[in-house]
């Protein structure tokens, strides 16, 4: 999701959205991806049943709900409420 995270930011999740079945367009959530691992994204759409989300990134080589299918909302871990940005050192 950069450059609105970059590596070594930290992020704080709830996963109190998800538990209370708010998840919306446009929201960043946090998911387990088989095959990527964690991944930060934002909700793009949902499947008729409610089960399954699309997902897209910021980045024009950011990996989408294209390629790997979408997502279950059990493997959704929680959505993001804010970043905490890794302080930027000169060197």
């Amino acid at each position: 999701m950069a450059p609105e995270i970059n590596s070594g930011d930290f992020i704080l999740i709830s996963s109190l959205p998800l538990k209370l079945k708010l998840l919306k367009k446009g929201m960043r959530v946090v998911f387990d991806s088989p095959g990527y691992g964690l991944l930060v994204k934002k909700i793009t759409k949902f499947s008729k049943d409610g089960r399954r989300f699309y997902f897209s990134g910021t980045r024009p080589s950011s990996i989408s709900s294209d390629e790997t299918g979408p997502i279950k909302i059990t493997s959704i871990l929680g959505t993001v409420l804010f970043v905490i940005r890794q302080p930027v050192t000169d060197r």
